[in-house]
């Protein structure tokens, strides 16, 4: 980025192309679960709705064929999907104070900052979706969220095998690349789970958890992932939050909460509920529309005169985008919800 931009002289059309080519460089590391889903781009001009088009499998016998008799035929069942895009954005505010007396280049921790924030509202938008999700896994045999008394163990993990295999869920293997270019990076076939960072300390003391410095290549660990169990990836995110005070059972090991504070005592106070996402192969997608796949990066000199600033002393940089995300098969996705034990009650 040139001194142009942080002084905001010269082209300012010029200036908005750069900047949202930086805005993609910063926002894609921050993305997290938006990179498991398929991706799907919608042209220009074509209205904000996207349909995703998949067939049932056929269903399996094992029947042989009776010489001379013509078997039966299999229905082939067409399912639709449909997303519809929303626009997002945000702008901050620059007086010509900061664009005259400032010695740094002000671009770049505010571009930084743009992109952050359209990476975490893709993020959130994404969860929001999953946490819509059909196919609900209580922990330790609940029926219901109100009746949840455990946490995540290993009898859960492997139960989440059991439906995804049953549902003929495949693995995912490869992932939206975290840096500018085409294409997908390869991952080594796993189903994956996103969890809040308070359930982490859970993941970790399931019998058969595996941390990923034990993994044959540390290196190839997902964002914001601490380790495995029964073969699922696990990964947290600060946008997954619990259901506070959502159970009504008790026990010594769950953090409650009470009048907004975990009382950690394990005598009083009525327990929050994590969410667990489990995630296979096109469990959803999530889409962009094309123009603006980098963002559309506005920015406002200051100095140009305006109603109410007849002086120009103020400008603005700011971003929108056109997104959206769905569920496309509720079978390859599960939402998980358990408790979540007080650290100091783990055992040692």
């Amino acid at each position: 980025m040139d001194t142009n931009t942080s002084t905001f002289t010269g082209p300012i059309a010029a200036q908005q192309l750069a900047a949202a080519s930086k805005i993609l460089v910063y926002m894609l590391p921050e993305l997290m679960v938006t990179r498991y889903g398929s991706q799907q781009g919608v042209p220009n001009n074509t209205g904000d709705t996207i349909k995703f088009t998949y067939f049932d499998l056929f269903p399996v016998t094992g029947v042989s064929m009776i010489e001379g008799v013509n078997p039966g035929s299999l229905p082939l069942t067409r399912k639709n999907v449909s997303l519809v895009l929303q626009q997002y954005g945000t702008w901050t505010p620059i007086t010509d104070w900061t664009v005259e007396l400032h010695p740094d280049n002000i671009m770049e921790p505010i571009l930084k900052n743009l992109a952050e924030w359209r990476a975490q509202t893709m993020e959130l938008v994404t969860l929001n979706t999953l946490l819509g999700g059909l196919n609900v896994l209580y922990a330790g045999g609940a029926t219901s969220r109100l009746t949840i008394a455990t946490t995540i163990n290993r009898p859960m993990c492997a139960r989440v095998n059991e439906i995804f295999n049953t549902n003929s869920a495949k693995k995912i293997t490869e992932i939206m690349p975290a840096t500018v270019g085409v294409g997908t990076n390869p991952i080594a076939a796993s189903f994956l789970a996103i969890v809040t960072p308070a359930m982490e300390d859970d993941v970790t003391h399931c019998v058969n958890y595996k941390p990923v410095q034990m993994y044959s290549n540390p290196k190839s660990a997902l964002p914001n992932e601490f380790g495995s169990v029964e073969k699922i990836r696990f990964c947290t995110s600060n946008f997954l939050k619990p259901w506070n005070a959502a159970a009504t059972t008790t026990g010594s090991q769950a953090v409650y909460r009470s009048g907004g504070k975990d009382t950690k005592t394990g005598s009083a106070g009525i327990p929050d509920v994590h969410p667990i996402i489990f995630i296979s192969k096109e469990a959803y997608a999530v889409a962009t529309l094309n123009s603006t796949k980098q963002g559309r990066v506005v920015l406002r000199k200051p100095g140009n005169a305006a109603p109410s600033d007849e002086l120009g002393q103020t400008g603005s940089a700011g971003i929108k985008f056109w997104f959206g995300a769905t569920i496309l098969n509720d079978m390859y996705l599960i939402r998980g919800e358990a408790l979540c034990t007080n650290p100091s009650c783990q055992p040692s």
